[in-house]
């Protein structure tokens, strides 16, 4: 009796040790910030645009794309713990994000962000200070 105890308890304790966390506990997402006014969705006013929807949570940003794709800022890019958010702005009237992304190869890729407020219901799309486009709120 006391035979079969010990292999339960034995067969316990390694399924316990078993199931216990994995070694590559995957990477935190990276966390933003986005002003209160940005918060909800945003379609873009060009219908031919290729980014068509913006979503503002308020912890992440994501972008629709025409060809039914999308962007989740916080998941993209965080491929490696080097990643970070080097500043984030955020006013009554606009929202800026500049991030460092960096790659195995010691390369890094500096991008910035800006969403301008242009009235309650609408705000323009900067992408590294090109215009992307005008978005209404839906």
């Amino acid at each position: 009796m006391r035979i079969i105890q010990t292999f339960w308890i034995v067969l316990l304790v390694i399924s316990v040790i078993s199931c216990g966390p994995k070694e590559d506990t995957p990477y935190e997402s990276i966390i933003f910030d986005p002003p209160a006014w940005s918060i909800g969705t945003w379609d873009n006013e060009a219908p031919e645009a290729f980014t068509k929807t913006l979503i503002f949570t308020e912890t992440n940003i994501i972008s629709e794309f025409m060809d039914g794709s999308t962007l989740d800022y916080s998941q993209s890019i965080t491929p490696n713990t080097n990643n970070t958010i080097i500043e984030e702005i955020a006013t009554d009237n606009e929202y800026s994000i500049i991030v460092r992304v960096s790659f195995p190869d010691d390369e890094e890729f500096v991008f910035t962000r800006t969403f301008k407020k242009t009235s309650t219901t609408s705000l323009t799309f900067y992408d590294d200070l090109e215009e992307i486009g005008t978005f209404v709120k839906r």
